[in-house]
């Protein structure tokens, strides 16, 4: 059911914002986008949490399948929550709900909050979840990986603007290490603080889109810790495809499809691809001499 959800939710986004974007008579998302920067900031935003919304949900489904139920219905329940959040958000920035996206926003919040009623039996089925989430020595990792994330972003970031907004980069490098070597709590913290930081550093308009891209790419990319090389890389591929997914989907509603599609192409083969080849070469050099200072 999270899973339905999930791609529901994504389905009433870009028909909302389909809507907005015509009543602001901008004409097709295929086209070249051009609205005021207080619309831009409106509809990003609302973009970003429905992506949010339903990352959320994909990964409850994900932990379904782990055999996770605990878990399964606190993902989902933060992923019901972000979506009725956007709705709310409509009306709030001025924005008329669309009827045919409402519908499929009902049916999609049903079947997103729906694992939430089993959640007493499984609250006892895992009480591990209630272990702190992260130890002492996590918090010294995260925020030593979230400031030299941020420092790598703003020194290459600053030096190489984007063409189309924003700035190219290759402080993913920090993230993907610190996913493989420390594992997806690790790496989804790091994404997301060091990412804020250097948007913020930066001034970065749209940086709460950071905190979904960067989040999902460090977790996903945590998946490979442990793992042989091979399935590393294929982790933070995946991590580097949604971050790079995440962003498209908020370009292509306030920059329009032509622009939106060259800066993917520029993060999926300049940015992720470049970060992935620092990122597991710096992990392998790291754990190769791990081992042979523990073999002394």
């Amino acid at each position: 059911m999270p899973l339905v959800a999930s791609i529901s939710f994504l389905i009433w986004g870009t028909l909302q914002a389909s809507r907005i974007t015509f009543d602001l008579g901008l004409g097709s998302i295929i086209e070249t986008v051009k609205m005021g920067d207080a619309d831009k900031m409106k509809l990003s935003a609302y973009a970003a949490v429905v992506f949010s919304a339903s990352a959320f949900l994909s990964s409850a489904s994900l932990s379904a399948l782990k055999g996770r139920p605990g878990l399964t219905w606190r993902l989902a329940l933060v992923g019901s929550l972000l979506a009725f959040a956007s709705l709310c958000m409509l009306p709030i920035e001025g924005y008329p709900v669309d009827p045919t996206a409402l519908k499929v926003f009902v049916a999609s919040l049903v079947l997103g909050i729906a694992p939430a009623a089993f959640r007493r039996r499984m609250i006892g089925k895992e009480a591990e979840l209630y272990r702190p989430y992260l130890r002492p020595l996590d918090i010294t990792r995260v925020a030593l990986f979230s400031a030299m994330t941020a420092a790598l972003t703003v020194l290459t970031g600053g030096v190489f603007p984007s063409p189309t907004g924003g700035y190219t980069h290759v402080g993913d490098t920090v993230i993907f290490f610190a996913s493989l070597a420390f594992g997806s709590r690790i790496g989804g913290l790091v994404g997301v603080l060091g990412a804020l930081g250097a948007d913020f550093y930066l001034a970065y308009p749209r940086w709460y889109v950071s905190i979904p891209a960067h989040g999902l790419e460090g977790l996903a990319a945590g998946l490979g810790k442990g793992k042989p090389i091979l399935q590393q890389i294929l982790f933070c591929i995946l991590g580097g495809f949604l971050m790079a997914t995440t962003y498209f989907y908020v370009n292509v509603f306030i920059k329009g499809y032509a622009v939106a599609i060259i800066s993917y192409a520029r993060d999926l083969f300049g940015q992720v691809a470049l970060s992935i080849a620092l990122g597991v070469t710096c992990t392998k050099l790291v754990e190769r001499g791990y081992l042979k200072a523990r073999r002394k």
